[in-house]
């Protein structure tokens, strides 16, 4: 008898050169041939493999983890409170949270726009890839990444939000125009023109043409990007080309540094805006010192708005402020710039209105107010909550005392019954309604203001 080396089980030897037992020669023959089948298998895939788009599919897999983390933990604001880190908006980008001019890229609004991305960031990714290299081809996603959220900082004010991979796909785009048309790719010539006039239809009629329906412009954010792949396609070398590590090491590298200047005048660009809303901040209607505390930011909110024009936020904080310091005129003036690019705006209306009615421009003031009747009353849910009820009464009653004020008595007492047909309650509009018609039987004007003047 002999004991097995394997197992330590005494068996009888067949022959005396065998060191184990049959059960651990079979167990032993059967390993050797699954270690010999797998290392086949490595040798017949392993080149495939390699080959397969591996950046591509952990960009998509960092998109897709970061979506499923923003819904599972949703309902948990403390464990999601990270994800508010990642999206791009100006106030933090310029409170040095650089991290988001990358991380932007990774977030989505939901699941469509999700998927859509994705779609695209696997197809030009899966082409790209494997002509600019792995290292190479993550570069040109994160610079084109960041330039397109330096063009959104540009454009959109600072409280914006910008999210997203539509910036990296539209980079791609940019880069593989560059690269077919400057021949960096051993594809014929005939496939390069075909890839060509594909890449432009795609640009043109899927990104262009719908966000100038849309918002009747151009992205931002898509145009840096397309504009930084466009660029990045001629610098970042191409496997054909060939370079070194360290060259295209510093290319990055240069390129990152480069980006400091466009954000630095983003920064200056959007710094009005900025003081806008640290006064915005300050500004809260509803406490008692509003009156003090508006007016102290006249001087400082009248350099922004001469300064940057075009922020509306600006006119209607302005005039606010202009009417806690009790100049009514120049209010109403701000107040009519804001309406005129904000018109739905109901609250906006009905403060220019009780400018108009302290000023005694009573037509003025119905014309106001009429406005914001017709916006409170177009909106009303189903069914009728007790805030848009309130502002309906508000609006109502503030248009009837226009109507007394201008001596439009019979106008007036048509919207105190139609109150009081809503609210037979109503002792305010039943008083006033009292009163008008007693100066209707009298024939008398209204005496509680001096006579209405116009502009």
């Amino acid at each position: 008898m002999q004991e097995c080396q394997r197992c330590g089980k005494q068996f009888d030897p067949v022959q005396e050169s065998i060191d184990y037992c049959p059960e651990c020669v079979t167990a032993i023959r059967h390993e050797l041939r699954l270690g010999s089948q797998a290392r086949r298998a490595w040798e017949k895939w392993r080149i495939p493999l390699s080959q397969l788009p591996w950046a591509t599919f952990a960009l998509l897999g960092v998109n897709f983890a970061v979506f499923w983390a923003g819904e599972s933990l949703k309902i948990d604001q403390w464990r999601s409170s990270w994800l508010l880190l990642l999206p791009l908006s100006g106030r933090d980008a310029f409170h040095w949270q650089l991290w988001r001019l990358l991380t932007h890229a990774f977030v989505h609004e939901n699941t469509f726009h999700l998927l859509s991305n994705a779609a695209f960031l696997i197809l030009l990714g899966w082409i790209a890839e494997p002509i600019f290299g792995r290292a190479r081809f993550l570069a040109v996603c994160a610079l084109t990444a960041i330039v397109g959220g330096i063009s959104d900082l540009f454009v959109l004010y600072p409280t914006s939000i910008a999210l997203g991979s539509s910036v990296i796909v539209c980079g791609l785009m940019g880069a593989l125009l560059t690269v077919y048309a400057s021949n960096r790719t051993p594809l014929p010539k005939g496939a390069r023109k075909w890839s060509l006039l594909l890449l432009l239809f795609v640009l043109i009629a899927l990104w262009i043409i719908p966000g100038w329906l849309s918002v009747h412009r151009i992205h931002a954010g898509h145009a840096g990007g397309l504009m930084a792949g466009l660029i990045l396609g001629f610098v970042i070398p191409t496997k054909t080309t060939g370079q070194s590590a360290s060259r295209v090491l510093a290319i990055a590298s240069g390129s990152f540094l480069i980006l400091l200047i466009p954000f630095g005048a983003a920064y200056r660009r959007q710094e009005p805006a900025l003081a806008l809303e640290r006064i915005s901040d300050k500004i809260d209607p509803s406490r008692l010192d509003l009156a003090s505390t508006a007016s102290s930011y006249v001087p400082e909110l009248e350099r922004i708005v001469s300064k940057r024009p075009d922020l509306t936020r600006g006119h209607l904080l302005l005039a606010e402020s202009y009417a806690s310091a009790h100049r009514n005129d120049d209010a109403i003036r701000e107040y009519k710039t804001y309406l005129n690019r904000r018109p739905y705006d109901a609250p906006a209306w009905a403060a220019l209105g009780r400018l108009y009615m302290d000023s005694h421009r009573y037509s003025d003031a119905i014309g106001a107010f009429a406005h914001n009747l017709a916006i409170v009353s177009q909106y009303i849910p189903h069914p009728v909550n007790e805030t848009n009820a309130a502002a309906v009464w508000s609006a109502r009653h503030a248009i009837a005392k226009a109507y007394a004020g201008a001596g439009r008595l019979d106008e007036a007492a048509a919207m105190y019954s139609k109150i009081l047909q809503s609210d037979p309650e109503d002792y305010i509009a039943e008083k006033e309604l009292r009163r008008i018609k007693q100066l209707q039987a009298a024939g008398d004007r209204p005496t509680t203001g001096t006579p209405e003047r116009d502009e």
